[in-house]
């Protein structure tokens, strides 16, 4: 029972029911992935005059775009966003308001994986479908996270943007290294601003 106790022992279950299930996605369905086609009308590439770029690519960047507006919308001008914010800061002064937080928490929950499974279904023509897709996106996005700085929604889409395009860019140039380039500006930077971009400031750096 991990439920009310250390969060770090939900976080190691929940790590352990994700390998687990993975394990049985392959001895059910097998370690070959499944490609998926991108719909009719984002097939093909359209010509931006510099370069050529896929049009389903182009949509997920829109998509996307919508999405963080979505959310930044509802954390920011919303009381529902308010409290969230609040309850993540100290969870025991907004309880004591007589806010009911344990709700919350489950609201967010259940609309942040309503928002990775979108992530997936989109992804799914670009990285096809595998037992390891959620692994290889879930590294990547602990880089993000961890070097935009904790709970800082846009430190979260600069480090997004940092990580993706020097990915992109080193692919380009040495295509080997590329994987580990995230995790080397991680360090750099976590080494001068340990608390990431946008990050606040902890009580033993003010």
């Amino acid at each position: 029972r991990t439920y009310g106790g250390n969060p770090l022992f939900g976080l190691l279950l929940t790590f352990g029911l994700a390998t687990a299930l993975e394990e049985v996605i392959r001895m059910v369905w097998g370690k070959t992935g499944y490609s998926v086609a991108a719909p009719k009308f984002a097939a093909g590439s359209l010509d931006l005059g510099f370069m050529i770029y896929s049009k389903y690519r182009l949509l997920l960047a829109v998509l996307a775009i919508i999405i963080i507006l979505l959310v930044w919308l509802f954390l920011e001008k919303t009381p529902y966003g308010a409290i969230i914010k609040a309850g993540a800061s100290d969870a025991e002064m907004v309880m004591a308001l007589g806010k009911n937080l344990p709700r919350m928490r489950t609201f967010v929950f259940v609309v942040g994986s309503i928002l990775a499974g979108v992530a997936g279904v989109i992804a799914a023509p670009i990285w096809s479908v595998r037992p390891t897709m959620g692994t290889a996106i879930l590294m990547p996005a602990f880089v993000i996270v961890v070097l935009g700085g904790i709970g800082s929604f846009w430190g979260s889409i600069l480090a997004g943007l940092i990580v993706g395009l020097s990915t992109s860019i080193s692919v380009m140039f040495w295509a080997r290294v590329s994987d580990i380039i995230p995790f080397v500006i991680l360090a750099l930077v976590l080494l001068f601003r340990p608390r990431g971009l946008m990050g606040e400031k902890s009580v033993l750096e003010v």
